[in-house]
């Protein structure tokens, strides 16, 4: 099953939230989605703004191993491999 990916980058710092401090974006500077199939790759170059900065990676929907192979036992909501790689511009 196809999912959907949702990048967002932006600013990292204190907002608040229910009266209380949260660590985290504050301003987005970046966001892309795109629909992620098996077994495929794809690579993004995405500019970031100056550290300190956050990126969020959402995949929906998820998929439980143990459901599609009565086999497994994993039981882990599981939606894309992701990694990370710095270049300078």
């Amino acid at each position: 099953m196809p999912g959907r990916v949702r990048v967002v980058i932006g600013r990292v710092g204190y907002r608040e939230v229910n009266s209380q401090l949260v660590f985290g974006i504050t301003k987005v500077t970046a966001v892309r989605t795109w629909i992620v199939h098996a077994k495929r790759s794809r690579t993004l170059s995405l500019p970031t703004p100056p550290p300190p900065f956050q990126v969020t990676v959402q995949v929906s929907p998820t998929f439980v191993p143990a459901k599609l192979d009565p086999r497994s036992q994993d039981i882990r909501h599981l939606g894309a491999q992701v990694a990370f790689g710095f270049r300078s511009s």
